[in-house]
Order: structure tokens, then sequence, then C-alpha cells
């Protein structure tokens, strides 16, 4: 298993999170491309800054903003192997209360399954020290 972190930055995607760069988007699939064909497994690993995780957390617009880019990436990631290929729907969140974190994800992976194969499992992180969803479904 490899985690291929994915860095959320303006150098990835435009404007409109819907949207994500095409000369970004060959980077990623080179990646995976060469990831796959050793005959490892990946996870696709969401990593943006601390500053974005918490407008995330604070900002329901962001949270839609984010959503928007799940349901791009997720598209687009749509026709790879869902045995191989994982979904991880952002690394470390900081939402230090579990309940804001179920709704967060809920609409993440609501955005993420509207786009590609239930077949394809999502790495839930753990949050607060303490292990709420941190397993694939």
């Amino acid at each position: 298993m490899f985690a291929l972190p994915w860095s959320l930055c303006r150098s990835s995607i435009t404007d409109d999170p819907g949207r994500l760069k095409a000369d970004y988007l060959k980077y990623l699939d080179n990646a995976l491309d060469l990831i796959l064909a050793n005959g490892l497994a990946v996870i696709v690993d969401i990593h943006p800054s601390d500053e974005f995780k918490v407008k995330l957390n604070s900002n329901d617009r962001q949270l839609e903003a984010f959503g928007k880019f799940w349901r791009a990436l997720a598209q687009h990631l749509s026709t790879r192997d869902p045995e191989r290929v994982f979904l991880e729907v952002i690394n470390e969140p900081m939402v230090e209360d579990g309940y804001r974190w179920y709704g967060m994800q809920g609409k993440l992976i609501s955005a993420i399954r509207s786009r590609c194969a239930a077949a394809y499992r999502l790495s839930l992180p753990a949050i607060g020290g303490q292990v709420y969803q941190s397993c694939c479904f």
C-alpha cells in the first residue's frame, strides 16, 4: 500500500473548486500509473494546509467548495480499479467535535459517492485522539 498525498494548493485547483487543473491531473495520473503498474495499491490522500482545515471546520461555504473539489476528483478517478485505489477524505481534519466531523464527513462522502462507484473504499481519519471513524468504507 502506497499513500499518495495531494496538497491542496493554487497550482492544483482553479478558482472553481469543481474544476481541477489538467496539467496537475496529468502528474497525478502518471504517479498512479507508476504505482499501480508496480503491483501496489494506493491511497489518494488529501493534505490541505492547517489554515484550510480551520476554515473547513468553521465555514460551511468552505465545506461546500471542498465537496465540489471531491466530486471533480472522484469523477476523474472513477475509471481506476476500486480494489487498488483508495480515497482518504482528508488527512488530520483538525475537528475536535466528533459530531461535527460526522456531519462534515457525511457531506464529503456523499460528494465522492455521487461521482464514483460504491465499490471504492474510503479511508476516514480519526479525530480528537479518539477513533470515531478510521477504517475503510
